[in-house]
């Protein structure tokens, strides 16, 4: 039975805080409880049974969802109201999401860009054939978890790379040889649309708004024949124009792994002093490097031999001072 902590004693929760709803592919409770930071008790408790893969948490709403079995994620609303934990609903979308950054809340909206799985007919000649391909959609719900809006069958035969949605318009990326990165105008909820698609090799495994007009991919170039991949590649797209997305600037390094690739926070991203730093992994060993951008493009302004600070470390900025971080050293 799930219970909560306070004070050095444990209760269990009672009956109605307890929900079995559509995240029924994993025997754990997921336990979501709201402290008072005054005095450190706790004000409300719910617990459901079931999975969580992804959570998305906004000041008035809670999203989890779990792992999709059969190409269909369920997704479960919780409402925040002054520590009030309230289960509000679920629901159910076609598609797996790639993580937080998939989904959204904007103007009593929730929105999810997923990679789905079906069955496609190729014929060749008299020669026709079945095989699962890639498809990916953007889906619109509204506050009961019921579809409103959708855009699907995008990218045939890709997979969404990363997400980014910043008000009124969506950016993802799919990939397979080359990096298309969508803009969609969410204006009209019930009506997404498609506005643009830009074409590049490689792909970002990250976007970061960086600044009025412009957004920062971080992620990977590929050849644009073979879509192999090859280094760490910076990209700063501008989407003054969503739908006309041009990439603006971009700098490909020689080594071609990173934490930042599959994690967002061991990125350092500071729009404002116009700075990039992350960690790399090449053939000098372990460095934490820090991109200045300006107008002229990126400038390496700085690396550091990270060799002895421990696994993926990672930097943050006080004031004027920049901090590296590992398990055994701060600089």
């Amino acid at each position: 039975m799930p219970f909560v902590s306070d004070n050095n004693t444990s209760e269990l929760l009672k009956a109605d805080c307890i929900s079995i709803g559509n995240l029924k592919y994993n025997i754990s409770y997921n336990v979501i409880s709201a402290f008072n930071i005054d005095d450190g008790s706790i004000v409300s408790s719910q617990a459901m049974l079931g999975g969580a893969q992804h959570l998305y948490c906004s000041t008035e709403n809670i999203i989890i969802t779990d792992y999709s079995y059969n190409s269909i994620t369920p997704i479960v609303r919780y409402s925040l109201n002054d520590g009030v934990i309230k289960f509000e609903c679920e629901g159910a979308i076609k598609g797996n999401l790639l993580n937080q950054f998939s989904i959204d809340e904007h103007n009593g909206y929730f929105r999810f860009v997923t990679t789905y799985t079906e069955k496609r007919e190729h014929k060749d000649n008299n020669y026709s054939s079945v095989k699962m391909e890639n498809r990916n959609a953007l889906y619109v719900l509204n506050d009961k978890l019921e579809k409103v809006g959708e855009v699907t069958d995008l990218a045939p035969d890709e997979r969404v790379y990363s997400v980014r949605f910043m008000g009124n318009t969506a950016y993802f990326v799919t990939f397979r040889q080359v990096d298309p990165l969508f803009s969609v105008d969410l204006t009209d909820p019930e009506n997404p649309k498609v506005i643009g698609k830009l074409k590049i090799p490689g792909f970002s495994n990250y976007l970061f708004p960086f600044g009025v007009g412009r957004l920062l991919g971080i992620g990977q170039d590929a050849d644009e024949k073979s879509g192999v991949v090859d280094g760490v590649k910076l990209s700063i797209f501008d989407i003054s124009d969503p739908s006309n997305v041009t990439e603006s600037h971009k700098l490909v390094l020689k080594e071609n792994f990173s934490p930042a690739l599959s994690n967002h926070k061991a990125s350092l991203v500071d729009y404002n002093k116009g700075l990039i730093g992350f960690a790399v992994y090449g053939n000098r060993g372990v460095e934490y490097k820090v991109f200045k951008f300006s107008d002229n493009g990126f400038e390496n302004v700085l690396s550091v031999d990270t060799e002895g600070f421990g696994k993926d470390a990672r930097g943050i900025r006080i004031g004027d001072e920049l901090y590296i971080v590992g398990e055994y050293k701060l600089w």
